[in-house]
Formats: C-alpha cells, sequence, structure tokens
C-alpha cells in the first residue's frame, strides 16, 4: 500500500523550472552550519587517532651543546655536546584505553550532529519550498476570484444606470474587490520573503515557476514501530551523549588504578667522562591522594549521565507523541481532501447558478458574493489540507530517520510546474 498526494491547483508547462531537489542540493553544499559540522567531525577523527597513538611507544631525543666558563682567567672554558635517547612504553594505563573510548563516542556525537543538522536544514527548505508553492497558489487564487468580482461590477454598474440597483449593492461589490486587493498584496508580500528565506537558506534565488510536488510514502513510514523513534537524528545525538559520558565516566574511574610502563635509555655527558649510560626498567605510579578531586569528579560525571539518561528518554516519549500525530495528521488530512474535492465542484456549481441568477435579475449581488467567498474558502481549505499532508509526510521521515536527500529522491515525486514570477 503506498499513498500519492500532489500539492497543486494551477500549472503550466516551462522548461529549466526549479525543484525541491535543486533547494535541497543547493542548501547541503553551500550552507555554513554544515561545513562547520563537516569540520567538526573531521576534528573528532583526528581526535580519536590523537588517543590510538597512546599506545605506542615514545621515544624522545635530547641534546644538549654548553659551554663552562670558570671565573679563574687562567682556565679555559669548557665545551660540551651532550644527548639522551629514551624509549617508553605503556604496559597498563586504563586511562589511555578510557581516552580512547571517549574520542571514539565523540567522533561519534559529532557525526550525529552533523546528521541533525542537515536533516534540520532539509526540513527547514522543505518548510520555505512548500510554503512558496502554497502562497504562489493563493495568489493564483485570488486573481482568479478579482477577475471574477471585477466582471461583475461592471454588470452592477450597469443594472445601477438603469436604476435596477442601489449604491448599496455597487459599494458591496466594490468593498469586496478592496478586500481581494488587500489580501492580494498580503499574499504576494508573503511569496517574497519566502523567495528571500529559500535564497538566504539554500543560496539558490527561487526562479519561479516552480515544479510541484508529490510525496509517495510506504507502509515502513506510516507504522507506530519504537524503534523508529529511535532513529530520529535528534534521538541519536542524545543517545551519542549517553554513550560519551559512559566514556567520561570510565575515563574518571581511572584516576583510581595503578599505571604500569617499561622505559629502556642511554646517555651521554660531561660528567661521564665520555662513557655512555644505559639504563632500562619497569616503573609503577599510582596516585594515592589528591584532596579529593577524583572522587568528586567522579559523582559529578555520575549525575550528569544520569540527567542526560533522562533527557534521552523524554526525548523519546516526545518525538513517539510527534510521531502517532503526524500519522494522525496525515491520514485525517487525506481524508478531508477527498470531502473538499467533491465540495469544491459543487461550490463551483452553485457560483456559477448564482451569477447566472444574477444576471437574470432573480437573486442580488450579495447572493453572487457570497457563493464567491465560499469557494474561495474551500480552495483554501484544501491548500490548507494538502500542506498538512506534505508537512505529515515529511515530519515522518524526519522521526524515521530518513529525512536525506538519497531518500527525498526515492519518495519525493516531481510533476508540471506551477505558479508565475509575482
Amino acid at each position: 500500500m503506498c499513498c500519492v498526494l500532489s500539492f497543486f491547483f494551477h500549472s503550466y508547462k516551462a522548461f529549466g523550472a526549479q525543484d525541491l531537489l535543486d533547494f535541497v542540493t543547493a542548501s547541503l553544499k553551500n550552507n555554513l552550519s554544515i561545513r562547520s559540522e563537516k569540520y567538526a567531525v573531521a576534528a573528532s577523527k583526528s581526535a580519536v587517532k590523537s588517543e590510538e597513538g597512546r599506545y605506542k611507544p615514545r621515544i624522545d631525543f635530547e641534546l644538549l651543546g654548553s659551554q663552562t666558563k670558570n671565573w679563574e682567567p687562567e682556565r679555559e672554558p669548557i665545551n660540551a655536546l651532550d644527548f639522551s635517547v629514551s624509549v617508553v612504553q605503556a604496559l597498563y594505563d586504563p586511562s589511555i584505553s578510557a581516552g580512547s573510548n571517549f574520542a571514539e563516542a565523540k567522533s561519534v556525537e559529532a557525526k550525529m550532529a552533523k546528521n541533525l543538522a542537515e536533516q534540520k536544514l532539509i526540513l527547514q527548505t522543505t518548510n520555505h519550498y512548500i510554503s512558496y508553492i502554497e502562497r504562489t497558489e493563493k495568489v493564483a487564487d485570488i486573481r482568479g476570484q478579482m477577475s471574477f468580482i471585477k466582471e461583475h461590477i461592471k454588470i452592477v454598474r450597469e443594472k445601477r444606470k438603469l436604476w435596477s440597483l442601489n449604491n448599496v449593492d455597487v459599494q458591496m461589490a466594490e468593498a469586496r474587490q478592496s478586500k481581494m486587493n488587500y489580501d492580494l498584496i498580503d499574499a504576494k508580500s508573503e511569496l517574497q520573503q519566502l523567495k528571500l528565506l529559500l535564497e538566504s537558506i539554500s543560496g539558490l534565488r527561487p526562479q519561479a515557476p516552480l515544479r510541484r510536488l508529490s510525496i509517495k510514502l510506504q507502509d515502513i513510514h506510516l507504522k507506530f514501530a519504537p524503534e523508529i523513534s529511535t532513529n530520529h537524528p535528534e534521538a541519536l545525538v542524545l543517545n551519542s551523549q549517553v554513550q560519551s559520558e559512559y566514556a567520561v565516566q570510565k575515563l574518571a574511574r581511572s584516576k583510581f588504578y595503578p599505571k604500569l610502563d617499561s622505559f629502556a635509555s642511554i646517555e651521554s655527558n660531561r660528567r661521564s667522562e665520555g662513557r655512555k649510560w644505559y639504563s632500562f626498567g619497569i616503573r609503577l605510579t599510582y596516585n594515592l591522594y589528591e584532596g579529593g578531586q577524583s572522587t568528586a569528579r567522579l559523582q559529578e560525571v555520575a549525575h550528569t549521565l544520569s540527567a542526560k539518561k533522562f533527557n534521552y528518554q523524554k526525548y523519546i516519549n516526545e518525538v513517539s507523541h510527534k510521531l502517532k500525530k503526524s500519522i494522525i495528521t496525515y491520514h485525517s488530512s487525506g481524508d478531508k481532501i477527498k470531502i473538499l474535492k467533491q465540495s469544491i465542484e459543487m461550490h463551483k456549481q452553485i457560483l456559477l447558478s448564482r451569477s447566472q441568477q444574477f444576471k437574470s435579475g432573480s437573486v442580488s449581488i450579495a447572493d453572487v458574493l457570497n457563493a464567491q467567498e465560499d469557494l474561495f474558502k474551500v480552495q483554501r481549505q484544501i491548500a490548507k489540507a494538502e500542506r498538512n499532508i506534505i508537512q505529515s509526510s515529511i515530519d515522518l521521515l524526519a522521526i524515521s530517520g530518513r529525512l536525506n536527500l538519497s531518500e527525498l529522491k526515492k519518495v519525493v515525486h516531481l510533476g508540471e510546474v506551477v505558479g508565475e514570477d509575482y
């Protein structure tokens, strides 16, 4: 089973039209926040490599050139060239493995944060795109209604000349025209603002017409599966923060364990009269007391870990509720659209009938204007319902962790172009 929705009313064919995927691709490429997250991921990978290097031997070489002069003038200064080479290999150090685990956990957290930033950007771009299409349709609907009213104002004025109408009827028609003019200005202003938003978020200037949008969701997106909630990028970020805190806890506990390493060195200096000194052995280091800092740090980490666990579970509960709400909206909006599309045909017939009756003189202009307003309301209700079902579809993709460019290419279907440049 699958559900398909087309989000459009008025359309015409054109070449070179932009579509949602164009804006999403541009947003992911040009947005500075995404670039910043990419650098954060690269930095976290470098941190992992840095921690892995602590497992390897440490080799130090020291070279010291010096000149020593006695205060006695007759004695020559002493020149010396000293050197030493030492090798240290960790044998047992819990802080190394704990630090490595922490770096890996932070690397995963950085990746999840990048995925979350990308999804938020895609969601924001998609919302602006849908709103742009909706406002374009609203402008077209208002212009259609204004053309209808303009035609009937002519009839009203002709009838007034014949004294079949009074000034109130004329004023009523002109007042409706003024209101539609106001609505048109408002809708065009909103359209221009959305154009600026799309351009600012993607770096791509909308050049109307844009392509209309339909989304095809499979059953997997409509199931009340608990694992869907845990796949949400923000849930994954919160979970990665919990795992990072576990690594911090392990790092804090490493303070209570001894460290064991082996060492070997060779040294030559002027005091040894040119002879080389060799040394090797095993060194044990254990922290006996540091003012209670380690214990306090461990308690702090434990409290922070508990807080992050509760934050994660709280978010899972919230996103599960949002999942159910989106599915309900998805299905109810689909049912509303079926009813409204049947209703709009009836309203068109009523308006046509009222218009013909007005021309014949059997009804007043108020009846025509009321029928026209009812039709416009139904058109806006359909637009709202279609926006809701598109929005809930996008929300379902986001909640299930599937709102990315590759998934959009699978479920988003592009149709004919819609609108014009206002």
